[in-house]
C-alpha cells in the first residue's frame, strides 16, 4: 500500500518549472519583455523642420531573464524618416542595450512617424515595435486665406494669403515685420502680425497679404510667383495659378442640328455678371434663326433658335454669330454641326 501511495505521489507532483516554461500544460512561456509596452512609444516636443534638423531618442532594452537573449534583427520600417543605431546585440542575464532612433524632420510638415521592429531569440511574446513621433512645423509657410472679392470694375480679383512663422529655441522665429513681398502680380500686406496659440512650446505668428489677379486680356491660364524675402534672401515662395475666362460664354459650346428638331436653346452669360444686350444673331450658313426676345440688358440671356424653312440639314460645320454690346466681347461665335 505504501508503494502505491509513493507512485501516486510521484505522478501527482508537478515538475520543476524553468524560466521559459509554464507550470502544467500551457507550453512554452515567453521571456519577460525587454522593454515595457508604455516605453515603446516616444513623442518629441513640437519642433521646427529646418534644413538638416534631426531628433534623437535612445530606447533601453534590458534582459530580465536567466537566459541569454540575442537581438537577431532591428528592422527600420521607415528609412525615409529616420536611422537606427543598435548597441550590444547579445544580452546576458541582467544586461541591457539600446536602440537609438534619429528622426529626420528637416523640410517636413505635420506629424512625422518612425517605426523600428526588434526581433529577438528567444522571441518576445509579442512583436517589439519602437514608435517615435514628432509634430513638425516649417519655419515659414504661405497658406490660402480666402478671396475677398473683386478688386476693380475691370474684373481683377483679390486673393488673400496668410504667412505663418514659427520658432523654437533651436530655430528662432522670423520677424514678419521684416519680411518683404516680391511678386510678379501686385501684392501688399493687409494686416499687422498677430500671435497664434500653439502647442509644444512653439512661438507662432501670422500676417496676411493680398495679391491682385488680373482677369483681362486673352482667355487662358495665368500664373504669378510670390516671394518672401529677408535681407534679400528668399525664405519662402508660392506660385499662384488662375484661369482667365472669356467675357462671354455660350452653352452649349456647339449646337448639333438634327433632322426633325424644331427648336434649340442657346444660353449666353457674362463671366463678370455685367448686364449686356444681345443686339443681333447672324445665322451665317447654319440654317438657324434667332429670337432676341425682349432684348433688355441682363447678365445672362436664353436665346431660342429655330431652323429657317429653307434651312438644309446635312453633314457639315458652320458658325452662328451673336452680336452684343458687352465692351469686353462684342462678338461671340458658336459652332454649329449639322448631321443627317
Amino acid at each position: 500500500m505504501a508503494a502505491i501511495r509513493s507512485v501516486v505521489a510521484v505522478l501527482m507532483t508537478p515538475p520543476a518549472v524553468g524560466c521559459g516554461e509554464y507550470a502544467g500544460t500551457g507550453g512554452p512561456k515567453a521571456a519577460p519583455s525587454l522593454i515595457m509596452i508604455d516605453s515603446r512609444t516616444h513623442r518629441f516636443p513640437s519642433v521646427i523642420g529646418g534644413p538638416g534638423r534631426a531628433l534623437t531618442h535612445r530606447y533601453r532594452l534590458a534582459n530580465a531573464t536567466s537566459a541569454v537573449v540575442q537581438i537577431v534583427e532591428v528592422d527600420n520600417r521607415k528609412p525615409c524618416c529616420g536611422s537606427i543605431v543598435v548597441g550590444a546585440e547579445t544580452l546576458a542575464p541582467g544586461a541591457a542595450t539600446f536602440v537609438e532612433v534619429t528622426m529626420l524632420v528637416g523640410g517636413k510638415f505635420g506629424e512625422v512617424v518612425h517605426e523600428a521592429r526588434v526581433v529577438t531569440d528567444p522571441p518576445e511574446g509579442g512583436e517589439i515595435v519602437l514608435r517615435s513621433l514628432a509634430e513638425v512645423y516649417p519655419r515659414v509657410r504661405i497658406e490660402p486665406a480666402g478671396s475677398p472679392g473683386a478688386a476693380d470694375p475691370g474684373g481683377s480679383t483679390l486673393d488673400a494669403y496668410r504667412v505663418v512663422a514659427a520658432g523654437d529655441p533651436a530655430e528662432p522665429i522670423i520677424d514678419l515685420d521684416a519680411v518683404d513681398l516680391v511678386s510678379t502680380a501686385p501684392a501688399r500686406w493687409s494686416s499687422a502680425k498677430e500671435t497664434i496659440t500653439a502647442s509644444g512650446g512653439l512661438k507662432v505668428e501670422a500676417r496676411t497679404f493680398v495679391a491682385t489677379l488680373g482677369r483681362g486680356g486673352e482667355p487662358g491660364p495665368r500664373s504669378a510667383t510670390i516671394l518672401l524675402k529677408v535681407g534679400g534672401a528668399t525664405i519662402a515662395q508660392r506660385v499662384v495659378e488662375w484661369e482667365v475666362d472669356a467675357p462671354l460664354s455660350a452653352y452649349p459650346k456647339t449646337i448639333v442640328m438634327a433632322a426633325g428638331k424644331v427648336e434649340y436653346t442657346l444660353r449666353v452669360r457674362s463671366a463678370d455678371r455685367r448686364p449686356f444686350r444681345v443686339t443681333a444673331i447672324e445665322p451665317g450658313a447654319t440654317g438657324l434663326r434667332g429670337d432676341l426676345g425682349a432684348g433688355g440688358p441682363a447678365a445672362s440671356h436664353e436665346l431660342k433658335l429655330t431652323p429657317v424653312p429653307s434651312g438644309k440639314v446635312g453633314g457639315g460645320r458652320s458658325a452662328l454669330i451673336v452680336h452684343t454690346d458687352h465692351p469686353g466681347q462684342p462678338v461671340l461665335e458658336v459652332a454649329v454641326i449639322s448631321i443627317d
